[in-house]
């Protein structure tokens, strides 16, 4: 198998993974004291992160995959925060898909710093 497809499963599993946790209703959250936009901004860091690296497996040139990757996340975080809205005790908010795209382009910008150092090596 290409690594480029086992990249696009791993993004796949990963975008997954997103909805199952943001489909555990609001009242089984309680103990959690780390604020929302804080753990969405990790949470797409791992997003932008993988997306990136399938994106330049692809061909794409570094810039545009960090650009198409965080597009791609954006995306992904509306779609997030609208199934949120139906989840128990859950809510849509502005500032969680902003740090879902931040987080993306945090960690898209990973990836392409951490492939720049070891061409460099």
């Amino acid at each position: 198998m290409k690594k480029e497809n086992i990249l696009l499963v791993l993004v796949i599993i990963y975008c997954c993974i997103i909805f199952a946790l943001s489909s555990i209703p609001g009242s089984e959250l309680q103990g959690i004291t780390t604020p929302d936009y804080i753990m969405h901004g990790i949470e797409y860091t791992g997003l932008g992160f993988l997306l990136c690296w399938w994106l330049v497996e692809t061909g794409e040139k570094p810039v545009t995959a960090l650009l198409r990757a965080v597009v791609l996340a954006s995306v992904y975080g509306i779609s997030d925060e609208f199934h949120q809205y139906f989840v128990p005790g859950r809510c849509t908010s502005v500032s969680d898909w902003i740090a879902d795209t931040l987080g993306s382009l945090a960690g898209a910008g990973i990836l392409l710093q951490i492939r720049f150092w070891f061409k460099r090596t």
